[in-house]
């Protein structure tokens, strides 16, 4: 997808190449105790605040980037990839600086070492002087600035204070990623997003963070447990959307670079979250640094149709995640607010919660031949359209009976106008250490009565 230029965010911070030597590893070193790779392959992209502008492009929002990189070899290479991706530079190439790079050596799939060459002390006043004024020059052209902190030399304080006064002036939010932990620098941001261990190193609470830095929001993302989103009216967790974790190379990046880009499509901060969620659940189960696209999040909101065949497998891979997998079925026909309030009081008894949906067949067999209204391709895409949803699959029985006995589910849940002991399935969820919940009802909400109504209208 081209990017838009109807909305434009600058991104400020550290930037780098990432490169990648990868092959076969068949032997140990007889010098050593370590591994031998038979090397095959070898590239570089773009790392650091570089992958964030990317990222951000490639969910359809132009982004450019303001950095100070080395007058060197690798920084040619680092200006080339910006200009092949389409992304301007606003920064400086300096002979007192080096261009980061960090190497990864990667035997079988797997990476085995890293080296880095950097350069992490402070921009000299000078240089830190110069960089203000290009960035400030080119902020009004802006809708939103990302600052990306690496912690290697560029986020200086007076760097981060000038242009969180600068954007603000202009009526832009400033999103930051600290490496620091003093925040000081971050003083007067709309949102930041610490990862688990850089909030804990502030020792400092969410609630002092907030008002002791004059932030907006803090986004702080806690790995396999997912995110927890705070402001001074609510504090609300997102649970990991990551189905395989292979390599979590810039999640952070995924997930910064992915909250701008939906904020500046007009989106709620809550939702830009929830998208981010998604993305970074994509990332990280992807070998190396991996540019999510809106392609890769439409999959996973609106393709979570999964077959029998292929059910069990998945499964067995939320169970070695340790994820509760919670379980309820039905026709879901005409959606109305009772299936909603179904479907989100089912997903808070667990992590996984998977939706039996009956096949066209199964419906006409309970309902009657005018049965259903909307077919079960349409109805399985309605339903992964919901947030709470995390797989489909489709039965033919007039029961969930044997999709209950292959799913074995932790929790088993129906309507409050069911008893235990009319619930197909229950004693089988049972034996196996599962249990049964009832979620509350939506007085006078049905299917069957919506179309009642319908009938009558027409």
């Amino acid at each position: 997808m081209e990017p838009s230029f109807d909305m434009k965010i600058l991104v400020i911070g550290d930037a780098m190449l990432d490169e990648y030597i990868s092959g076969n590893v068949s032997r140990v070193s007889p010098e050593a105790p370590v591994p031998i790779v038979g090397v095959s392959k070898r590239k570089s992209t773009l790392g650091g605040a570089a992958n964030v502008a990317m990222n951000i492009q490639s969910l359809g929002i132009k982004a450019d980037l303001a950095s100070v990189i080395g007058n060197d070899a690798e920084g040619k290479i680092f200006l080339q990839k910006l200009e092949n991706n389409g992304i301007n530079f606003n920064g400086i190439e300096s002979e007192k600086r080096i261009t980061t790079v960090k190497t990864r050596i990667i035997g079988n799939d797997r990476q085995i070492a890293r080296y880095d060459k950097e350069q992490i002390d402070e921009l000299d006043i000078n240089l830190e002087d110069e960089f203000i004024y290009k960035c400030k020059n080119v902020i009004k052209n802006y809708n939103m600035v990302i600052i990306s902190d690496y912690k290697k030399g560029v986020c200086t304080e007076k760097v981060c204070q000038e242009i969180i006064k600068t954007a603000k002036e202009f009526g832009l939010r400033v999103i930051i990623d600290p490496k620091q932990n003093n925040w000081q620098r971050y003083r007067g941001a709309y949102l930041i997003k610490p990862n688990f261990k850089e909030f804990s190193e502030t020792g400092k609470t969410v609630e002092n963070l907030l008002s002791d830095y004059e932030l907006q929001n803090i986004l702080i993302t806690r790995s396999h447990d997912g995110m927890t989103l705070a402001n001074k009216n609510e504090t609300k967790d997102f649970k990991s959307e990551a189905k395989d974790v292979y390599d979590v190379s810039g999640a952070g990046d995924t997930v910064i670079g992915t909250i701008a880009a939906f904020l500046a499509k007009g989106m709620e901060l809550n939702e830009a979250v929830r998208i981010s969620n998604i993305a970074a659940g994509i990332a990280v189960g992807k070998m190396g640094v991996y540019t999510v696209t809106l392609s890769d999040i439409e999959n996973v909101i609106y393709n979570k149709l999964i077959s029998r065949t292929n059910l069990a497998n998945q499964i067995d891979a939320w169970r070695k995640q340790n994820k509760k997998i919670v379980f309820t079925n039905g026709c879901f026909d005409i959606i109305h607010a009772g299936h909603i309030s179904l479907l989100k009081q089912a997903k808070q008894f667990g992590d996984i919660l998977i939706v039996g949906l009956n096949s066209d067949a199964s419906v006409k067999s309970i309902k009657g031949e005018t049965r259903p209204v909307n077919n079960e391709t349409d109805r399985a895409d309605v339903l992964s359209a919901i947030e709470f949803v995390d797989a489909i699959t489709i039965f033919n029985e007039d029961t969930p009976f044997e999709l209950i006995k292959e799913i074995l589910p932790d929790v088993l849940v129906k309507g409050a106008d069911y008893t235990p002991q009319t619930v197909v399935g229950a004693d089988i969820v049972i034996a196996n250490g599962g249990k049964i919940e009832f979620a509350k009802l939506v007085e006078g909400k049905s299917s069957s009565k919506t179309i009642a109504i319908l009938a009558k209208e027409i």
